[in-house]
């Protein structure tokens, strides 16, 4: 069994002017619709909880506007308008500060490039093995 790498617990993001006011409302069942057409709020992350294992790749899939980006946004540490309440915490033993990369839809993927490779684009820039390569070439 791996050990956990990345644990997520409780993770709400709210966009809007007082964001974190309307967590409670949230969790005790306003919808995205009754928020965003009562309050101008946009629910961004719906209670995410997730524990990503070492030495494993991980994918998030989901319709566009379900919080992909955002999600991947935090637990990058890139900056994300106003603030969010929950927990990431990583085990930073072998160094996941800076280790983290993703590639965004649309138009940042290399159209010209294999999945594969557009996957490895992050490792391989920064000089180091990409864990795809430790993998058969199923993808």
């Amino acid at each position: 069994m791996s050990k956990t790498k990345l644990k997520i617990e409780n993770l709400y993001k709210i966009f809007g002017p007082r964001g974190k006011s309307f967590i409670d409302p949230v969790k005790d069942g306003m919808s995205k619709q009754e928020l965003l057409d009562n309050h101008s709020h946009v629910l961004g992350l719906n209670n995410i909880n997730l524990d990503i294992p070492e030495q494993r790749i991980q994918v998030i899939m989901g319709l566009s506007g379900s919080g992909k980006s955002t999600l991947l946004r935090i637990i990058a540490g890139l900056p994300v308008a106003a603030k969010f309440e929950g927990q990431v915490k990583a085990d930073d033993q072998l160094g996941l500060s800076g280790r983290i990369g993703y590639m965004a839809q649309q138009d940042l993927l290399l159209n010209w490039a294999t999945v594969r490779d557009n996957i490895a684009l992050g490792s391989r820039l920064r000089g180091e093995a990409c864990p795809l390569d430790r993998i058969s070439d199923i993808i």
